[in-house]
Formats: structure tokens, sequence, C-alpha cells
């Protein structure tokens, strides 16, 4: 035989290729097994629950042909090679070489819609069949309603008895159980009986009693009698033992049940209410009480000894904990003793009386009576005990330290003048008290974790984490049972607290210098605490075994001049430590106003921690024809941007969206020049993003014109003869990041006196060429400006001061190690404390809301849209898709997939934009898109211009041809837009007398540096994941400038993955927020189960 694959659908049997497809749509584990065989592609399908009687089909792959079929159903016709089965394994081959749609196209497909009346066949798990398992219980269920009621005879409500029987069970209570109404009946076959109650059959007693089991038919008692016995029935049968083993013998004929252990407890627990009825010799109705038995005991004193009598009780039986008291007629529950006293009790229950003669009453006194305080009531005539005790010892602990991380204790009991060793072998005394040495002998014992036998020693050992706790934990408690004795080796264990430290700071030729002193150590054993200082201990060991403690503060303190030491030390001379000048306010910031250190600061070092912890009230001028365009924080900026560079400091201008950052760079930039720099020590290079180049060229014109500006575009070869001539007579050079990247070359041999880059977020990726092209530059003071100086990652913040100074937060691997990874991993306090530190001097961040009180108010709403129809149906089927892929993913899979899995989360995310964005014939409903366009028809009627964000340009699409249908004018700025046409738009829009009312952007290409204050609503259609990037396009609107009041509106897709992105932006907000304000620890890793989460409603 030889066939053509592809012909499959057309000359195959109909009925059969739609229910081999149909068979194998219902099996989601399904999967096409592959083997070659003679040169030929062997398939075959296994699948979880359907059987296709091990259906083979072999396919010469080079010629798409079928070469042979098989399969072992009486169905298989050999005459047309086809049978289900094999349709089965051809459809599922068909299915994964050329796509559903091959079938969907076919004749077959309305076969299979007909027999399966569903709208689609392929959406997974629309075919899933109910378990067999429940089917068969909804059967059994349905055949149980019809069965015809069973006459029953109960009049009034049922009791049940419970009957105990006295010495018939060795360990544990034999019990009978009777039912009835007036008069009850044994249940004879306890077996029969709860096998019935279970399957709800009906369970006759007598001639009289006749019904369906049901717990409402008892009275309160007979409730909880029944569900005890029910659950020892159920317990038991789990067990799988099918005789059911805790029935009595077969002369009980299984109408007793025996019970033991904890279930005697609860057994006592049910009946004390209502009592047992007793089965023995005399017949009678015991009740359980509550409360604790204590035996009563007698000790009468004679002229030559004494007497001791016990009341008598019976031990009906025992549990795990207790022992079951009958007194009368009544049971009690009693504590079990220790066993030595339980041989005193079963002694005293053994004889009528016991004698103690004189000689011997002191011993008996002391060591068997006392001991019988706690378990029973003794009452004393004609002597008073305490005479016969002993004193109490004194116990004396003698510690040594053999060998290292090894401590020994001989445990010792003093009378007096007689010492005892509790462990020793010394013989018996009736001086000694040995209840009491015993009591404290087990305490002690338990904070050790060995015995010498040899030598009668406790002992403990371990590491040195260990021997520490020991000494600064175990010790102290030790001290509340004895007197500890130290030999000399024991005595260099010692914990000491550590003392403060003299710290001396000083400025020098560029450079800070450190030295240290220490009136409790020397310099080498100063040196060695700080360079081996881990900050994961509480403790340092010295080379001679003793330990040195320190406080919060301290930590605080050893872990800033560890850190200092580990970089900057030099072996050779340890006793003065130089290293960069930026390092000053981290120290200052660690040592400055501590209980711990002693910080000494020679003038020049006050003098930089004074003008940069005060740089608002610099003496530096600020330039004439800005003076009266400077907001009072944006003075203060200036202030801030003059201290770092007269200070050889680099730092990020952090400062909200819309404040102004630029305007305080050039007010900088015009105050060096009026200071009479020019060339080398004037020439600035501006790096920023293309689209906001020529934004900065007009923002140098407008407000300082006194710098000379030149914008470096144009071809490769204009850019360099720009590059080339403009060295001399230029004081701003303006550029962007990939210009920068290209034409790095010609700039190496160029120096700048100041490189500035605007959104510094664009190196927030260590790795890429923007990064490295600008720490490629020639620069000597360098500035970072963005409103978001960390969107997701800490690394994004090493990335911008590794650019501005290298090396100020290490090199990435241990910011990782020592940072980034105990912050976001283990939530770690002391990192981000230490991050804080380093970092706080160099970040100026203010927010609108503290510094611009005249600033509009800002409303921001959240327009919840319901997807419904086709468009609902596609995005459920599409997300339960990415489920059940996921849930077949282990950590490894997952690793592997990822940028799949984020491809298909994009697919959902542009589902609730517009299915449109996948499926291009798609005609159906489109609910956002809707709700916007009549959001903005609303707005634009009520005299409002209207900004429009998305991240997909395609989107952006769909709705111009809203705009248009609806004769709506509309501006748009995507990537594709050149920089002159941008600045050209936003003029036009800015333009009071403009009538266009809608600017459509690109969140990545117009999210950043646009003045668009012309707006006063902002519609996000689609939420990216972090919340900064939205907060900077809306702030293209809110803004200086902005006379009105700002609405923005977030448009959401009900129960989608949008919701779950707006959970997100905040975690991730929060992370940033916290490094830069210091509020805590986040953490904004994925991980599969968090992925997950994003799909569920």
């Amino acid at each position: 035989m030889s066939y053509n694959i592809k012909n499959a659908l057309a000359d195959f049997k109909k009925e059969d290729l739609a229910d081999g497809m149909i068979d194998i749509l219902k099996d989601s584990k399904r999967t096409l097994e592959k083997t070659k065989e003679n040169g030929f592609l062997k398939l075959s399908l296994k699948m979880q629950r359907t059987s296709i009687y091990n259906a083979v089909v072999w396919l010469d792959e080079k010629n798409g042909e079928l070469v042979k079929t098989a399969c072992r159903c009486g169905h298989f016709q050999k005459q047309y090679f086809c049978c289900e089965h094999v349709a089965a394994v051809v459809m599922q081959y068909i299915v994964e070489i050329y796509g559903q749609d091959v079938v969907k196209q076919s004749e077959i497909f309305p076969l299979m819609l007909q027999k399966t009346n569903v709208e689609d066949p392929f959406i997974p798990g629309i075919l899933k069949s109910t378990d067999e398992e429940m089917m068969e219980i909804l059967k059994e269920n349905f055949f149980k309603k019809r069965a015809l009621p069973v006459e029953q005879n109960i009049k009034q409500p049922l009791s049940m008895q419970a009957k105990c029987c006295i010495g018939e069970c060795k360990d544990g209570l034999l019990l009978e159980l009777r039912v009835g109404e007036t008069r009850t009946y044994v249940i004879r076959d306890l077996n029969e009986f709860f096998y019935k109650w279970t399957e709800k059959k009906t369970i006759e007693l007598g001639k009289y009693i006749k019904f369906i089991p049901d717990k409402n038919l008892f009275d309160e008692n007979g409730r909880k009698i029944i569900q005890f016995f029910l659950e020892e029935y159920l317990t038991e049968k789990a067990s799988g033992r099918t005789n059911y083993s805790y029935y009595a013998s077969a002369s009980q004929q299984a109408r007793s049940v025996s019970i033991f252990g904890s279930r005697i407890d609860s057994f006592m627990d049910t009946i004390a209410a209502n009592g047992v009825y007793l089965l023995s010799d005399e017949k009678k109705n015991i009740f359980y009480d509550e409360q604790f038995y204590s035996p009563k005991i007698k000790v009468a004193k004679l002229t030559y000894g004494a007497t001791v009598r016990a009341e008598r009780y019976h031990i009906l039986c025992e549990s795990l904990e207790y022992s079951y008291v009958l007194s009368g007629d009544t049971i009690y529950r009693m504590k079990k003793p220790e066993m030595a006293v339980q041989k005193i009790l079963e002694l005293c229950q053994s004889k009528k009386e016991l004698f103690i003669s004189d000689k011997d009453l002191p011993a008996v006194t002391r060591d068997v009576l006392s001991n019988l305080k706690d378990a029973a009531v003794i009452t004393y005539t004609g002597m008073d005990p305490d005479k016969y005790l002993p004193p109490k010892p004194t116990i004396a602990l003698y510690l040594d330290s053999p060998q290292e991380n090894m401590i020994t204790c001989d445990v010792a009991a003093i009378y007096g003048e007689k010492k005892y060793h509790v462990y020793g072998k010394e013989r018996y005394s009736q001086k000694r008290n040995f209840t009491e040495e015993h009591r404290l002998a087990e305490i002690i014992q338990m904070y050790f974790n060995a015995f010498d036998q040899e030598k009668s020693l406790l002992v403990y050992s371990g590491d040195e984490g260990d021997i520490f706790t020991f000494l600064s934990q175990v010790i102290p408690k030790l001290q509340k049972y004895g007197d500890i004795y130290v030999t000399d080796s024991m005595k260099k264990l010692s914990v000491v607290p550590s003392a403060s430290f003299q710290v001396g700071v000083s400025v020098s030729s560029g450079l800070l210098e450190m030295s240290m002193a220490s009136n409790q150590f020397n310099k080498e054993e100063l040196a060695e605490i700080f360079s081996s200082y881990d900050r994961k201990k509480k403790y340092h060991r010295l080379k001679n075994g003793a330990f040195i403690t320190f406080n919060e503060e301290q930590k605080q303190v050893m872990s800033a001049i560890s850190d200092v030491m580990k970089n900057y030390a030099d072996k050779k001379n340890p006793d003065t430590i130089k290293m960069p000048l930026f390092r000053a306010l981290y120290l200052d910031e660690l040592l400055a106003e501590k209980e711990s250190v002693e910080l000494k600061k020679n003038r020049e070092y006050r003098k930089l921690i004074g003008k940069m912890r005060s740089y608002e009230n610099g003496d530096y001028e600020v330039p004439q024809s800005l003076e009266a365009v400077l907001r009072e924080y944006q003075r203060d900026g200036f202030y801030w941007i003059k201290t770092l560079k007269e200070n050889g400091f680099g730092g990020i201008l952090a400062d909200d969206m819309g404040l102004g950052k630029t305007l305080q760079i050039l007010a900088f930039l015009l105050s060096e020049k009026e200071q009479g720099k020019v060339g080398d020590e004037l020439r600035t290079l501006i790096v920023a993003p293309a689209s906001l180049v020529y934004n900065w060229k007009k923002e140098v014109e407008r407000f300082t014109p006194q710098l000379s500006v030149c914008v470096m575009a144009g071809t490769a070869h204009e850019r360099k003869e720009l590059i080339k001539n403009q060295t001399s007579n230029v004081d701003v050079w303006i550029t962007s990041y990939d210009l920068l990247k290209r034409d790095i070359e010609l700039y190496q041999d160029i120096v700048f006196a100041n490189e500035i880059i605007d959104e510094a977020q664009y190196i927030k990726n260590q790795t890429t060429h923007a990064a490295k092209s600008v720490r490629l530059v020639n620069s000597s003071f360098r500035m970072a400006l963005t409103g978001t100086p960390m969107e997701n990652r800490l690394s994004e913040l090493w990335s911008i001061f590794d650019y501005l100074m290298p090396g100020f937060l290490y090199g990435y691997t241990r910011f990782r190690s020592e940072i980034e990874t105990p912050i976001v991993s283990d939530k770690d306090e002391d990192a981000m404390t230490r991050l804080r530190a380093m970092i706080h001097p160099f970040i100026l961040r203010r927010l609108k809301k503290d510094v611009l009180k005249e600033l509009p108010e800002k409303q921001e709403e959240i327009v919840t849209v319901a997807l419904s129809g086709e468009q609902k149906k596609l995005y459920q089927a599409h997300s339960q898709r990415l489920k059940m892929f996921l849930e077949d993913q282990n950590d490894e899979d997952f690793a592997q997939n990822k940028l799949q899995i984020l491809a298909e989360l994009t697919k959902l995310r542009q589902l609730c934009c517009g299915p449109e964005l996948l499926l291009e014939n798609y005609k159906g409903e489109n609910a956002k898109l809707e709700t916007c366009i009549e959001l903005i028809t609303q707005a634009i009627a009520g005299g409002h211009k209207i900004l429009l964000f998305s991240q997909f340009t395609s989107m952006l699409d769909l709705i111009g041809e809203e705009l248009k249908k609806a004769k709506i004018d509309y501006y748009r700025i995507d990537g594709s837009v050149k920089k002159e046409a941008r600045m050209e738009m936003v003029e036009q829009f800015q333009n009071p007398q403009n009538q266009v009312s809608v600017f459509c952007i690109s969140l990545k290409a117009g999210g950043t540096g646009l003045n668009l204050t012309a707006a006063d609503i902002v519609i996000h259609y689609d939420p990216w994941w972090n919340k900064a990037a939205q907060n900077q396009a809306t702030d293209r609107a809110h803004r200086i400038g902005q006379k009105h009041a700002i609405n923005v509106y977030q448009l959401i897709a009900e129960e989608t993955i949008e919701q779950k992105i707006c959970e997100l932006q905040q975690v991730k907000e929060d992370l940033a927020e916290e490094v830069l304000s210091g509020e805590g620890i986040s953490s904004t890793q994925f991980n599969k189960n968090e992925i997950m989460n994003l799909l569920e409603k």
C-alpha cells in the first residue's frame, strides 16, 4: 500500500476520521509516539483513558505517503486500510504537522460539530468527560432516589446504651451496645449493624425495631454513642482488616467491641453525661466523673514504727496517659504516675496495712512517701514528715575545656563539708537527698549532648557557633541550678562585650584616610577583628579562643569598617586605610553619633560633610537670567549639583516627572560658564533618548541662550564632521544613546567637563551598548536624570551608579551577593540599611505632592470593562490552554520555556485590547475599544483634550480607524515618527487655537520627555508591567504649566490578566520606593506560581 497522507481527509471514511479526531481531543494527555523502522516513520498514539487497540501507521516522510496501517479492532478493514483508531493516529499527525485549520476547513468538521454538539471541539478541555468514578456515584444515587421507601415503626426517639463488661478485656475496655425505645435490644452482630448503617440499609432488632439508618432517630446521647462506634468501625475497615479484629472472641458472637489507648479517653468523654451500664456479678449503672482521682493514704505513727493504709480502688482500664478507677458507682480518671510511684501504689493496694520500723522510717518518708505527694493525698497522724527529710543539697558545676570546641561538666552535690559526685559511683547514703539530686541532674543534663562514662562527666561539643551559644545562653541558665566553677582552659573561652573604638577620619590629597585604635585590643587584634568580621554572626572569636559580642549598633559599625577594610586595607601598612572620597558620607552616616565609636575628624573632612549635608545653604550664585525662573526646590537642586561637582562626586537627579530636571541642569551649566570656564572645563555632552534630543536643544535655546549648542545628528559622515569641527567652540553637545554607541570611537580623544544622561533608565541593563558607551566617554563630572532610577530590579540602580562613580557599589558580582540577593530573596534589613546609607547622599528625589502645592489635582480612575461574546470565549480558551501547559511544566521546563510563556501572556493582553490584534478576519465584539471611543467622544463634547497611550502600535491603528469613522482628528507618535515631526506635532497640539483634541502615543516612543500640558485627560488603553512607565506617560500632562485638574483613566478588562497586572504594578512600585525612601523590602522575581496567579480570575 502507498497512500498520500494529505488525501486522508478527502478519501478516508468521514465517520472514522470524525470519531478518531473526537476520541483524541477528549484526552488532553495524548502523545504521538514516533520511531524509525525499516526506513519509515512508525506512528502510534499513547492516550491516558481511551484504548486505541494498538493502532499503528507507517509513513514515508520524504514523500508524505502512508505505507502501511494496522489495528487489532474488529472493524479494521484491510481493503480500506483504516478504522477509527487508525484514523485517530493519522488525524493527530495531520494536526501536529499542518495545524487544526486543515481539519476545520475539511468536510469532517461539520460532522464533528454534529457529533459533539459544542461550538468548537478544539477548545482545550471542552470535550473532557466526567470521571467514570463520579458517574458511577451519580448512577447509584439515581437508583437510590428511585427506590421505594421502607416501612419504619419508630414512634419515639431511640436510645442507645453502652454496657461495660468488667474483667473481660485484659488491656482495654470491652463494650456491648443496646438499642430501643422503652425496651432495649442487644446488637448481636456489630459488624453487620454498622455495615448496614454505612450502606443505608434497613436495620431490624427483635420483632419491634425496624428503621433506616438516620442519626436523627436517636436521642442526643444515642447520637453521640452512634458517632463514636461508627468512627471505630470505619477506622478498622480503612485499615484493611476484613474480619474487624476489634470485635471480641467468637464466644461473644461479635456482639462486643474492645477499645484501647486514646479511644478509651474519647469514649469516657462521650458517656460523661449519661453514664454506662456495668455488666458484672453485680449489675448497676455507673457514671464517669471528669474530676481527677487521687488515692487517699494514711500514715500513723506507732511506738516503734508506723503503719501505712491506702484507700481501696479498682482500675477498670488504662489508656496511654490515664488509668480509669472504679470507686463505688463512679469512674474517675487518674494520671498515670511514674513507674516507681506506680509500684508503691500497687503495694499499698495489695496489703491492708504496711508496717515500717523506726530505723527505716526516715528513708521511707524521704525516698518513698515524698514521691507520692503528686499522685495521692497523704495524711500523717502522730508525726511530722518534714523532720525526716534531709536538707536540700547545694549543686556545684565544674566546667572544663579539655580540647577545642568541647566543654565538660562534673556535677557535685554538697551537704555541709561533704561533697558527692552526682554521676559518680559513691554508695547509697541516708544523708543524701537523692530525690532532689536526681531532679536537678535531669534538668542539667538536658543542656549537654553526650556523657563520658569512664570519667562520669557531662559533655557538650559542637562547632564554634555551638560553643558560643553554650557560653552566652546555656551557662546563664545553669547558674539557676548551682554554683559554677571553671578551669584555666575554660576561662579562655570567655564572652566579652565589645568596647568602643577610636576611628580617625581625614581628607588628604583627594583621598579619604581612616585609622583605628582601641583600649581593649592591640592593632594586630583590631585588624584581625575587622578583616574577618562576618555580619551574619553575633560574635567574633579571637585567636586565643575568647568571643567578642556586638550589640545592634556595634554590628552596623563593624559592618561598615569591615566593608572598608576588605576593599581598601593595605596589608603592608594596615595602620592607615586610604579610599575614594565618595565613601566619606557612607562612613559618616554609619559612624557619626554612635556610642560605640569615638569619631575624630580633621577640618577638611568636617568641611566636606558639612557641605554635602547642608548643600541648600551653599554660597553658589544662581545665574541672574534664571533668578526669576527657578522655583525654590529647583534652586536647591542647583546647589546640590554644584556641591557634587565641587567635591568630585556624581549623582542622580531623581525628581518626580514634570518637576523641571532639565532646567536645573541648564542653570548649573550656565553657572559654570559665568564662572569663566571654557573649552575642556565647560564642554558638556548630553545623552538622551532620540525623541528628546531636539527638545533639549529647544530648552537650551529658550532658557540659556548664552550657551552654544549643537545636535550631533545626520548621516554618519555628517556626524563625523560635526564632532571633528565643534570641539573648541560649542558648549553643549547633544546626542542620542543610539548615535553615541555608533560614534563612540569619534569621542575617544575629546575631553568633556560634564556628561549628563537623560532618562537614565536607558542604561539599566549594564550589558547593553548604550550602558557601555556612556561609560567610555572621557568626562570628569557625571550626572544622571531619571524619574524612575529603579523600575524592576536593584541591578538597574547598580548600573547607573557604575556610570556615575565606577566601583561605588563594588563590582556587580559582589553587589549581587552582598546586597541585591539578601534584600530581594532574604528580606535582609541589614543589607537594605547599608545600601541606603551608601546611595542616599547621591540621589536627590522630590515628589510633586511635596513641592508643587499649586499643581492641579490628579484624579485616577480604573474603568473596568466586561468582556463578552466571542471576545470572552477566545480569552478563556487561550487562558485555559496556557494553564494546562503550565501545569505540566516542572521548574526546569518552566525556565527553558520562559520566552514562550511570556509570548503567550502577551497574546492574552492583546485579546483584552482587541482580538483583531491576533485574528485578521475577526468581526466579533471588542468591549474595550467601544468603551474607549465612547470615553473620547464624551471628553471632546466637554471641551477636553486627550492623551491616549498604548503599548501596541497595532492597537493604535485600530483606534485610529475608529476615530476616522467618528470623524475625530488626531495626532500620533510611535517609533516610526522622526524627531523633527514629533516636535512639530507637540507644538501644534499645545497651541490653544488648534482644534485637534486627541493625541495617540505609543508608550515606549512617547512616554517620556514630552510636554503636553494642553491635555487634561489621559487614557491608558492597556496596563504596562511597571507603574513607573505609566506614571511617566501621565506626567506628559501633569507637570509644571498645567492649569487644569487632570483625569487619568485606565481601561482594565474584568477578570483577566490585566487586573493581575495592576496588582503586580504595586509590588514593583513598592520595591523602588523602599530603596529610595527606606520603608522595607519587596521582591519582584517571577516564578511558575506567580504566572499561574496571573491567569486566575
